[in-house]
């Protein structure tokens, strides 16, 4: 068909150049075709602009006839070889079509006058003057070449009719191909051939563009386009009825010159985006970006760009401003909506670009405190698991320094070998997580670790986390809530090994306690679709893996089943349940909303919405909240800026008020200390609410103190003055006496937190750091646990000893 088509088009244009050749009827010469002559062609060789046209309106017209070069790339799956047959496709037809299109216009003003009224036949007279009828001077070179000036065609009557123009001639007949050509009906059925194959190429592109446009969901109330009539029917037959009654409402204007200009804008902004995506692709410097072409040039192609936009403006710069302003919305309106398609675009392969840059800039930059960013590793195991620890974190970071989520996946029995398995696991849980930050409005990165142990991993983490600068400067853990039992021994000792290994690493350390909640919620989120809850008064659960639950808590129902391999995509598979409750932090803001609550209660039920209150703790701001700060050591203020920082907008604790706490040895100096640490903290630019500064009169603690601690310890002390290999992280009589005095100081710290600090919504209290060689894990263990025990959630904050604050802004 395409073939049959193609012979008739090329048939009527070698009609049209046979025509030229013929000398003209007495009607045709009526019409104004004189034949080729040497002065025709002389007349007609100079501008002679009417009714409002010039050079660039008259350019608009005729531009939709050159707008086929994007007929390659259209039909380039069905070509054999696209990357070779596009280019030389495309360049030889605009050879071929320059070629005619010129002969064309050529041979048109050699043969037919300006104006002729269809009754008397063009004559020539003679003008000694060598003027031309325009007023244009004839060179004798011209006139050597082409014939003499000295003749010219006399006007008929109605050129000079300012009211009615002329009905023929090469200016005001739109049907010179015809007039000129030897069988006008030959070019008829030309012109209806060659804009058939237009219209019907455009006809059945546009409409599968406009349909994959609504498949993606990228504009509103399109999506009925999106299918067949019938399913399972892929082709876009909704979309050709609508692109064709928006032709017929296009060709019922009736008046081609009228829309000539609009068309020829909307070419040429497309020929501009074309141009400078591929100027843009190369400046991305994306290696998936190969144009094959021999003579590309990405400068070539921002010129085209450029020219196009002129072009646009010197047509009608009306509309031009309106089609910028057209895109610009649409532009705006997906940065917007951001729709979720992945196009591999050059933004892309920008953002890359520039972040690569950025780090590397970042290397040749000096640290300096007054650049210092809290950059957070949280150990979070996996993150859906854990959603209160992570919000925690991500309000001091917020997206303005870096949060990364550490999970170290175990191999069970301890041994591990790198599989397949083990790489679709990870793949999986990483696929997982980004879509849970997401959700979530988390602006963290996630770090999922395969290792042979937990605290092996932990190691890894800490060496290998981060990129350049880019590198966490504080670990963030959550505080381990199941460690009061000889069961869990092994377990305290690699906790406190990982605090002692973040601190050989010169690491902040952060470790948060949640109250009695403590933040793994994954045996109560992880009941197939939805958790169904029942009250049992009676029944207190424990393990190795979940925080106590207090009497009364909600209990989910779970049956039997075989325990799931870790190593297998499966546990990533239990993501789906994990995220039910955790993923929405957008949807479990509504909950703020009486009449939302009463919606989502209806969903979940008011033991879930409970859950869900528990889990999202720390995404629900407090209003008139109070942050008490125990700033008990100097560790370079690090003590102090994490709780300011928690006060800032996109906190939970927005605008909380700061009380900073301090112990004085020294009764008689207690307002000469206070003045002091004003003076410094108006220097930091920390805006606090109170100083305290409280007496520490070296009393010993209370003996319900002494003896609630003595209860924590009972099950790790041995009578030995030495531990042996098997009983490490015990506590012996060496280590009870060498610690005895720090011990009582933590008790008595205990009693003034209770004292000052049971009512606050934060306790940010700095953090003892452990000596190895004189303390062992359970006794550390058994310090925070006293000064922790029973109070709101507490942070325990210590810095590497590199200050964090500086007096200069």
């Amino acid at each position: 068909m395409q073939s049959v088509l193609l012979a008739i088009i090329i048939a009527s244009i070698f009609n049209f150049y046979i025509g030229c050749l013929i000398s003209p009827s007495e009607e045709k010469q009526q019409k104004g075709m004189t034949g080729f002559k040497a002065q025709t062609f002389i007349e007609n060789f100079y501008p002679s602009f009417r009714d409002n046209y010039h050079f660039f309106s008259v350019f608009a017209i005729y531009f939709p006839a050159a707008t086929g070069i994007m007929a390659g790339a259209n039909i380039s799956g069905d070509l054999k070889n696209s990357t070779t047959a596009i280019p030389k496709g495309t360049i030889l037809g605009i050879l071929v079509t320059t070629a005619v299109y010129l002969s064309v216009v050529w041979i048109s003003g050699a043969t037919v006058v300006r104006d002729a009224d269809g009754v008397t036949l063009p004559m020539l007279l003679e003008n000694s003057t060598a003027i031309s009828n325009d007023g244009w001077l004839i060179s004798s070179t011209f006139s050597s070449i082409f014939g003499s000036g000295t003749q010219y065609y006399a006007k008929p009557d109605c050129a000079f009719d300012n009211e009615k123009s002329c009905q023929y001639g090469i200016v005001n007949d739109s049907q010179i191909f015809n007039l000129i050509s030897w069988w006008s009906p030959l070019v008829i059925a030309g012109v209806l051939t060659s804009t058939l194959s237009s219209a019907l190429l455009s006809l059945v592109s546009a409409p599968k563009i406009f349909q994959s446009v609504a498949q993606d969901k990228l504009f509103p109330y399109i999506g009925y386009f999106s299918t067949g009539f019938r399913k399972g029917n892929s082709e876009p037959q909704k979309a050709y009825i609508f692109a064709f009654l928006l032709c017929c409402l296009v060709v019922l204007i009736g008046n081609l010159n009228a829309i000539a200009s609009v068309i020829s804008n909307f070419y040429l902004s497309t020929y501009a985006l074309i141009n400078f995506a591929c100027f843009d692709n190369s400046f991305a410097k994306s290696p998936g970006f190969r144009p094959s072409f021999k003579y590309y040039h990405q400068w070539i192609s921002l010129l085209g760009a450029i020219l196009c936009v002129c072009v646009m403006f010197i047509i009608s710069y009306q509309n031009a401003l309106i089609t910028f302003m057209f895109f610009g919305l649409l532009f705006f309106y997906m940065a917007h909506r951001k729709p979720d398609v992945n196009w591999g675009s050059s933004k892309q392969a920008h953002a890359y670009r520039r972040a690569i840059q950025s780090c590397q800039k970042l290397e040749k930059i000096n640290e300096h405190v007054k650049n210092y960013r809290p950059q957070i590793l949280v150990l979070c195991g996996n993150p859906a698991s854990r959603p209160s620890l992570v919000d925690f974190a991500h309000a001091i970071t917020k997206g303005n320094s870096l949060l990364v989520c550490g999970h170290v996946i175990p191999k069970k029995n301890g041994v591990h070998e790198m599989s397949s398995s083990v790489s679709i696991l990870i793949q999986n849980l990483t696929k997982q997580i980004k879509t849970w930050f997401s959700n979530r409005r988390l602006k963290a990165f996630y770090f999922p670790l395969a290792a042979k142990n937990y605290r092996l991993g932990i190691q890894c983490l800490l060496q290998g986390s981060g990129l350049g600068k880019l590198k966490p400067n504080i670990l963030f853990m959550g505080y381990k809530q199941n460690w009061d039992h000889k069961s869990a021994l092994k377990d305290i000792n690699d906790y406190f090994g990982i605090i002692l290994d973040a601190f050989n690493s010169q690491m902040g350390v952060c470790i948060l306690r949640n109250g009695k909640d403590g933040f793994d919620f994954s045996n109560l989120m992880m009941n197939n679709e939805k958790p169904i809850f029942y009250e049992d008064k009676n029944y207190v659960k424990k393990n190795t893996t979940t925080p106590p639950v207090k009497k009364g808590a909600p209990r989910p129902y779970t049956p039997r089943q075989p325990p799931h391999n870790p190593m297998k995509p499966s546990y990533a598979d239990s993501l789906d349940a994990l995220t039910l409750f955790s993923d929405g932090g957008s949807d479990f803001n509504i909950c703020r909303n009486a009449k939302n609550m009463e919606k989502l209660t209806k969903e979940f039920g008011s033991d879930q919405i409970e859950l869900l209150t528990t889990i999202n703790v720390f995404r629900l701001k407090i209003e008139k909240g109070v942050i008490d700060i125990w700033w008990l050591y100097d560790d370079g203020g690090l003590s102090v800026l994490i709780p300011y920082l928690l006060t800032q907008s996109k906190s939970y604790l927005e605008g909380s008020k700061l009380r900073i706490f301090t112990l004085a040895n020294n009764t008689a100096n207690i307002d000469e200390d206070r003045e002091k640490l004003e003076e410094m903290l108006l220097k930091f630019r920390i805006e606090y609410d109170e100083i305290i500064i409280v007496k520490d009169d070296g009393a010993k603690p209370k003996p319900e103190t002494i003896h609630e601690f003595e209860r924590i310890i009972g099950p790790f002390c041995v009578e030995a003055e030495t531990l042996s290999e098997d009983q490490e992280g015990m506590i012996s009589k060496t280590e009870l006496n060498t610690n005895e005095v720090k011990t009582m100081k933590m008790l008595k710290i205990a009693e003034y937190l209770r004292q000052h600090s049971s009512e606050s919504n934060l306790i940010v209290i700095t953090l003892p750091v452990p000596k190895k060689e004189l303390i062992g894990g359970t006794l550390y263990m058994a310090w925070l646990e006293i000064m922790t025990k029973n109070l709101p959630p507490s942070l325990f904050v210590r810095g590497n000893q590199t200050s964090v604050l500086t007096l200069y802004s």
